[in-house]
């Protein structure tokens, strides 16, 4: 929904003319649209639908990994993030900016030094996904 902002000016007379001071005031108002909305509309290959759905299901299946309390494990995040982005392909055109920008969410390339990042990492790819939740949510909604 585009925001409405009203502004207000005033303007004063000189310091010294000889009647009483008169303020006149302007009012006028514009309307400015979300960013997300003028930047870019996502261009997706299925349904936006099925295209939340499928992340929602990625988010979900991130709580499969703290099933010990050694949890998540390298070996376990590396699988998640591979079907991850194998979903992420599926919803959107190629050359569009989505798949290159959750590739470069990454873990170190060794399982010894990767215990510190993993849960930056699985935040880092929770919040995208709510990100791209968000604007397709938004790209389906009525234009005003």
């Amino acid at each position: 929904m585009p925001t409405l902002i009203a502004v207000q000016f005033q303007t004063l007379p000189a310091a010294k003319e000889p009647d009483p001071p008169v303020r006149k005031t302007i009012f006028f108002a514009i309307t400015i649209e979300p960013i997300f909305r003028i930047l870019e509309m996502v261009t997706l290959r299925i349904p936006p639908e099925k295209a939340i759905a499928l992340l929602l299901e990625r988010i979900d299946d991130m709580k499969t990994l703290y099933n010990t309390p050694s949890s998540p494990g390298y070996y376990d995040v590396v699988g998640w993030m591979s079907k991850t982005y194998s979903a992420v392909d599926q919803i959107y055109e190629g050359g569009d900016i989505h798949p290159e920008e959750i590739r470069t969410i990454a873990l170190p390339a060794c399982s010894c030094n990767a215990e510190g990042n993993i849960q930056m990492v699985l935040e880092a790819f929770h919040s995208r996904l709510l990100q791209y939740i968000g604007e397709i949510r938004m790209s389906v909604e009525p234009h005003e």
